[in-house]
């Protein structure tokens, strides 16, 4: 695998990689929304979650992770709740990483989330409240 990166990184040396934000077509839209979702325990030795989420940009995908959790949920709104966490700290690079390149933000990154409870969570920020 690494001799074929590094027989690509050869032949390619010669071309450019040009970032201008003149090209862009408007409106452009960073980080407009994203998507987030979680199983609870389904891996079975471990009972650990898999999360995963999409980072949309221009209605294309710009970000994506699916993978294990890395700590142990004890419920299902708390695996949602992880798999929202990371996704928010990837919205936030991603929206650091757009305003570097002069992508002005103008509004905020919707993140869906399909469990209510762990949206409730988000919203609050504690456990008060919660029916």
């Amino acid at each position: 695998m690494l001799a074929g990166v590094l027989r690509y990184l050869k032949g390619a040396k010669s071309r450019n990689i040009i970032c201008s934000t003149a090209r862009i077509k408007f409106p452009f839209v960073p980080c407009e929304y994203a998507y987030s979702d979680a199983r609870w325990s389904d891996i079975v030795p471990q009972r650990k979650s898999s999360l995963s989420y999409l980072i949309f940009c221009n209605n294309a995908v710009f970000s994506r992770k699916s993978s294990l959790s890395s700590v142990l949920a004890m419920s299902s709104p708390e695996a949602e709740l992880i798999a929202l966490c990371a996704c928010a700290a990837d919205v936030a690079y991603c929206r650091k990483l757009a305003n570097e390149l002069v992508f002005l933000q103008l509004r905020p990154t919707i993140i869906h989330e399909d469990n209510l409870v762990a949206k409730q969570l988000s919203e609050l920020g504690n456990f008060k409240g919660l029916s």
